[in-house]
């Protein structure tokens, strides 16, 4: 009966999306709120930190994918405008959607 009604199926609401940039020179915020606003349903920044010396900073934003964005493709899209450093996205599957 569980299974017919699928009580145990991942049903993640929201990402942690982390992004690192250099800490010198441009403004990231805008080109990351872009792609974040054309990728997701909602987000919204949590925390803000200086890392590695005081040479990056890591964004932290709680986001809820929108349907089909896969997390590979918004960490791709997020990459290429953060030179090359980290971006992750910490998610679970949904699997009403497989």
């Amino acid at each position: 009966m569980m299974y017919r009604f699928n009580f145990f199926a991942l049903n993640v609401q929201r990402q942690v999306v982390k992004v690192q940039v250099p800490a010198d020179g441009d403004d990231f915020t805008p080109r990351i709120d872009d792609i974040l606003i054309s990728s997701t349903d909602e987000y919204e920044l949590i925390s803000t930190e200086s890392i590695r010396g005081g040479s990056l900073i890591e964004y932290s934003y709680t986001a809820k994918l929108q349907k089909g964005v896969k997390p590979n493709e918004l960490i791709n899209e997020l990459r290429a405008v953060n030179v090359g450093q980290k971006a992750t996205v910490l998610t679970g599957y949904d699997q009403t959607d497989m």
